[in-house]
């Protein structure tokens, strides 16, 4: 655009127009914008490498076989196994010693406190409280396992061997029976331990003395007590019985039932699914026995059923997670499994070290742990049965 210029020159006045110059080529009124680069294109991803994957094949766990495990400090003769609130179990000899402590997750022993009052064949249950009550002929006493002691409970009037205990419903344990000391002979009293006082209670008696029988409590919670011997000795194959009786905690009284269809002391009695009771081998008046009976609590009654392949006394039977029984050891290493579906025994592996008057615990994981007893491991081998 020109512009327009007045000037002065000696009183006159002169107009000069004036022409602004064109852009050259290097000026422009409005100058291009610097051009953006061209993106370089985004590379595509390469797929990831697909990794290596090394199989470990799983291992092959035993089956219906025993293998050793952890072997015991002390003589586990006749001893009382139970089940702590952990899945470690507490072992409770007939000698003088500490009890010990069984750790599945290790497979070892340790000891633990010291029994005030040991004496011969233990009984042992786990109480509500999470204690162990633990009673043998001489007296009764807690284990704590918090602090691995044991103290002295209620005073049990009568001291007894070779009883029975059975923990109830209602977390009372009800001991019975067995050979009094002293003059006492073979007891028919029984008493209640009752967890909440530290105390024994009175309640009523068997309607026969009897000891070496067995104490189970049935799914309605009532207690079965069968067989034993009127105290002349539980290997004297004599004066056996086969009579059976009923407690009922309600009551607090026994009542007889439906006697066995064979007299036998020493045997085993177990639970089974069904509600039934295995009452499996034992001592008749004249030798140890293959026979088995089952007592149905809906009639009251026992009838046969299969018989073990071999005749057993002071064995061991324990229940097992799909339904069977495994019963072992006795007169020799050998070991059968019950079937409640077909009622009938068959053989499973052997024992690693053969025992008898021994005592089996079913673990947490259903591995079956065997301790002590007479035989060739001088009462401290232990070992586990797998299912």
């Amino acid at each position: 655009m020109g512009l327009v210029m007045a000037v002065a020159l000696g009183g006159c006045t002169t107009t000069v127009s004036t022409v602004a110059p064109s852009p050259t080529a290097t000026q422009s009124l409005n100058p291009t914008a610097t051009p953006s680069p061209t993106p370089s294109p985004t590379p595509t991803p390469s797929p990831p490498a697909t990794p290596t994957i090394t199989r470990v094949p799983t291992p092959t766990l035993p089956h219906g076989v025993f293998t050793a495990t952890g072997s015991l400090a002390v003589a586990g003769y006749q001893a009382a196994a139970t089940l702590l609130a952990d899945g470690s179990v507490l072992v409770v000899g007939s000698e003088p010693g500490p009890a010990e402590i069984y750790s599945p997750a290790s497979g070892m022993f340790h000891t633990t406190g010291t029994p005030l009052e040991a004496g011969a064949s233990p009984m042992s249950v786990m109480l509500s409280t999470g204690r162990v009550l633990v009673i043998d002929g001489i007296g009764s006493e807690v284990y704590d396992p918090a602090t691995e002691k044991f103290s002295l409970t209620g005073y049990s009037s009568f001291d007894r061997d070779g009883g029975a205990i059975a923990l109830l419903k209602s977390g009372q344990a009800l001991v019975a029976g067995g050979q009094g000391l002293g003059a006492a002979g073979v007891l028919k009293s029984a008493q209640l331990y009752d967890p909440a006082s530290g105390k024994f209670i009175p309640t009523g008696s068997m309607k026969i003395g009897r000891e070496c029988f067995t104490a189970t409590v049935l799914q309605s919670g009532k207690v079965l007590v069968a067989g034993g011997d009127d105290g002349s000795g539980c290997s004297a194959y004599e004066n056996v019985f086969a009579s059976a009786e009923i407690y009922d905690p309600q009551t607090r009284k026994f009542t007889l039932t439906g006697s066995m269809t064979t007299p036998r002391a020493n045997a085993t009695a177990t639970l089974l699914g069904n509600g039934k009771v295995l009452i499996a081998g034992g001592d008749s008046e004249s030798s140890p026995l293959a026979s088995s009976e089952l007592y149905d609590p809906s009639t009251g009654r026992f009838t046969l059923t299969g018989s073990m392949e071999i005749a057993r006394d002071y064995f061991t039977a324990t229940f097992l997670a799909d339904g069977r029984v495994l019963v072992a050891g006795g007169p020799d290493g050998s070991a059968e499994l019950y079937d409640p579906a077909t009622g009938t025994f068959s053989r499973t592996g052997d024992m690693t070290t053969p025992t008898y008057d021994d005592t089996a615990i079913r673990l947490k994981d259903d591995r079956v742990l065997i301790i002590g007893g007479e035989g060739a491991g001088g009462g401290k081998s232990a070992e586990l049965y797998w299912p």
